[in-house]
């Protein structure tokens, strides 16, 4: 039994990365809500062929709303890095179990310790006093300073192929970072980006009530999203420019190739959207498909219908080098776990 034990925490450790804490990133701003530095877990290419290539992953962990909420988060791990543990057992697109993750497996894994709160996108110039503590809101700051670390120390300069990706609120962040972190990669480099359960809608719940988006645009102003932080050509287009913190406003205008994978019944979206916390639907959304009402059921078919023709009716989802898959899991983030990303079957072959 000792054995079997010592057996599987060896085996768990292959397949985990190893955290990175970059020192001197409080010199370039690049910290989290509690001012601790930034960081990244890390897990080089296994494979010499593909050394060049790379997969950059985003943490996913919601988002604060307001300055209470984001004091609250500063004293977890989704808001300072002298919490994370110091390896992460990583598995999807980041497992570097082949018969797992048979495209990315041997490839240099990235994967962005998220702490700042609003999908790698703050850019406060001046930290904000809150119950005696000072906040940073400094995302976007991060996500360029570990790209520059990775370019000046870990052969990112060099790169050939890399996968920009994130589930959540990082899949949010693939759509609001992908081109400006493309930006900063060689012009010789293949980017493209895998936009994992992020496609967060700018949409009324069922009742008609806006409960989702004005709690986002309060992220926009109070962590000072702008043109230097989010999809710059939306910033440029909108009337408002607090629409480009919106899946389907951003993807709009996004350069980067893009390929999108989301249930139309993510539990996280009907929740946090189309009322998932209403009494007369949270029921069917915790217990699933089999407890739904009738008439619950049509609600959920109605939230589909939603997220299915804003992707489908996207003037920038007909451009032949992006994509989706859209499945019907009543789930979130499927494909961070392994017996998913390899399990879900297309006529015969999987989805990965």
């Amino acid at each position: 039994k000792l054995l079997l034990v010592v057996l599987l925490a060896i085996f768990s450790l292959g397949n985990a990365s190893v955290k990175y804490i970059i020192q001197d990133s409080a010199s370039y701003g690049a910290v989290c809500l509690d001012g601790s530095p930034a960081g990244y877990y890390w897990k080089p290419a296994s494979n010499e062929a593909n050394r060049h290539n790379w997969v950059i992953s985003m943490f996913g962990g919601a988002w604060c709303t307001s300055l209470e909420d984001c004091y609250a988060r500063s004293n977890t791990q989704l808001g300072s890095s002298t919490l994370w543990p110091e390896t992460n057992l990583e598995q999807g697109v980041l497992s570097p179990n082949p018969s797992v993750n048979p495209d990315f497996a041997d490839w240099n894994h990235v994967h962005a310790l998220y702490c700042d709160g609003a999908s790698f996108a703050g850019n406060a110039e001046n930290p904000v006093p809150v119950n005696g503590k000072l906040l940073y809101f400094r995302g976007s700051k991060i996500i360029d300073h570990i790209i520059l670390h990775l370019k000046q120390q870990r052969g990112l300069g060099n790169a050939q192929n890399i996968l920009i990706t994130g589930c959540s609120a990082g899949g949010l962040a693939t759509y609001l970072n992908a081109d400006r972190i493309r930006d900063q990669l060689p012009s010789s480099a293949r980017v493209k980006a895998l936009a994992q359960s992020g496609w967060f809608m700018d949409l009324p719940n069922y009742q008609g009530f806006p409960v989702y988006p004005p709690s986002m645009r309060a992220v926009y102003a109070m962590q000072n999203l702008s043109i230097d932080t989010v999809n710059a050509l939306c910033v440029i287009s909108s009337p408002d420019p607090s629409d480009c913190i919106f899946a389907n406003y951003t993807f709009t205008y996004m350069k980067t190739p893009t390929f999108i994978l989301n249930s139309f019944y993510d539990l996280s979206q009907m929740f946090g959207i189309w009322g998932g916390d209403i009494p007369q639907f949270q029921g069917c959304v915790s217990g699933g498909p089999s407890v739904c009402t009738p008439t619950q059921r049509q609600l959920a078919n109605d939230f589909a219908n939603a997220m299915v023709l804003q992707i489908g009716s996207n003037p920038n989802f007909q451009n032949s080098q992006n994509g989706a898959f859209l499945h019907s899991c009543w789930a979130h983030c499927l494909s961070g776990l392994d017996q998913y990303w390899i399990g879900l079957n297309i006529r015969g072959g999987p989805a990965a």
